[in-house]
């Protein structure tokens, strides 16, 4: 079974900020503190007096590091935009495009690990129309496959038929 991706943004962010707070805490331990307390004026004038202090090669290594950092951002973001497009309620269907089959075989195959589905995620997850996503249950159900349930309130429910 295909490991199911899921959004790393956030994570990647968190260690963005971690590695962010790790170099502030070096450049202030080796180029000195906040020269005159800790307000806003000070804090200003203290980075660039540390940044205009410090050697030509880590001014460069510091702007490398962050391009890299910036990059490994974006990149994880536009792989979580992926992500959440292809993933609906759970079912991931970015994951099945390689498989061969039909649409109705993969929804049998989704309906095999989930056990049951609702009418509206299936046609959210295959784009498709109520009415056709209806008619691919109606299919599975006279199949033996599945079972159609109707709730006395929402919407109808494809449960995998258990022999």
């Amino acid at each position: 079974m295909a490991k199911e991706a899921k959004p790393v943004f956030l994570k990647v962010f968190l260690i963005v900020a971690v590695i962010l707070v790790i170099n502030l805490a070096f450049l202030f331990y080796f180029y000195g503190g906040l020269s005159g307390g800790m307000t806003g004026f000070s804090i200003g004038e203290s980075f660039s007096k540390i940044y205009a202090e410090m050697p030509q090669y880590s001014k460069i290594f510091i702007a490398f590091e962050w391009t890299i950092l910036f990059f490994i951002l974006i990149g994880a973001f536009i792989r979580d935009i992926g992500v959440k497009r292809n993933e609906v309620a759970g079912i991931n269907i970015g994951d099945m495009t390689g498989k061969t089959g039909t649409d109705l075989d993969k929804l049998y195959s989704i309906l095999q690990n989930k056990n049951q589905v609702r009418i509206s995620t299936i046609s959210k997850a295959f784009k498709v129309n109520k009415e056709i996503a209806m008619g691919w249950c109606k299919i599975l159900e006279s199949g033996n496959l599945a079972v159609i349930d109707y709730p006395g309130v929402g919407e109808p429910i494809l449960k995998l038929n258990e022999k």
